[in-house]
């Protein structure tokens, strides 16, 4: 892969706390978008009505919210005050952070009947508010080995989430050799998703039936192999787009499309703008 000029920092981890009040932000809503992160949100008092591609949710106090990098995503506000923490993982942050593919598949993974919302029970409360605002401080912070300490407080609060419901975690609900078998492949596709990859090749390679596999990938992941190449690449790319230089033709090159042309078309039907008017919005709103 070549090198790259970079333009920007990319932050791979933030969090932050909003409280809107009625008499500043009546009718407040978030407008459909995308962004290039993993997003949880923990709903502290107030309720909104949140669109998640096609599904609509209405979550309220206590609840948490799990939105991967490649959802449309909008809401507006229906009760104040509305107090929230937001979470914003880059994909590789996460992984390094949260080595278990049980844990992460809560972002990664969307089969079918995936709820994105998970509302505490009262009794789960203080350990899970808890746990955020111990994640939050450190953040704020400086002290010796705070980017340590961030990676073990969001591992703490991922295992506090899961203990609260598991079946909120798609990979808990699948044999431990399923799960080595299909994190094991998408730990391949993450490496070599520049390279030529079909999913007969990965079957030879992990001595499965190949359509066994394509139904197990589905099943398990809720996407079909070449959707999830194809997601991860274009996840790749718009970091590109966003913190370097590259140039179009090179960007679609490095992540793996074998034409300019094809990455172009590709990038415009899974977000709806070309990977140019990305990179122009991305400049855009990274000044306001």
């Amino acid at each position: 892969m070549a090198g790259h000029t970079p333009i920007g920092t990319m932050r791979p981890f933030d969090i932050r706390y909003r409280n809107l009040i009625r008499e500043v932000s009546a009718d407040w809503r978030m407008e459909n978008h995308y962004h290039n992160d993993c997003e949880l949100i923990f709903i502290l008092e107030g309720e909104i009505e949140l669109n998640i591609n096609q599904t609509t949710y209405r979550p309220g106090k206590n609840s948490l919210i799990f939105i991967n990098n490649m959802e449309r995503h909008g809401y507006r506000i229906l009760k104040y005050p509305y107090k929230r923490y937001v979470i914003m993982l880059k994909h590789d942050y996460m992984q390094a952070a949260v080595d278990d593919p049980v844990l992460t598949s809560v972002f990664q993974h969307r089969p079918e009947k995936f709820n994105h919302v998970m509302a505490l029970p009262d009794q789960a409360v203080p350990t899970v508010c808890s746990a955020m605002n111990t994640l939050f401080r450190e953040y704020k912070g400086s002290k010796p080995f705070r980017d340590i300490n961030l990676k073990m407080q969001l591992y703490q609060l991922m295992i506090a989430i899961y203990r609260v419901s598991d079946k909120q975690f798609p990979m808990a609900q699948v044999n431990s050799t399923t799960n080595q078998l299909i994190a094991s492949i998408q730990s391949h596709v993450e490496t070599h998703y520049m390279e030529e990859l079909s999913l007969k090749d990965v079957s030879r390679m992990f001595y499965t039936d190949m359509y066994y596999l394509c139904h197990l990938f589905k099943e398990v992941t809720g996407y079909t192999f070449k959707s999830y190449l194809i997601m991860h690449r274009i996840s790749k790319a718009k970091d590109m787009l966003a913190y370097t230089e590259d140039d179009i033709t090179q960007v679609g090159l490095n992540c793996g499309f074998n034409n300019v042309n094809h990455f172009i078309r590709t990038f415009k039907k899974m977000l709806g703008i070309t990977p140019y008017q990305y990179r122009k919005k991305h400049k855009e709103t990274s000044t306001l």
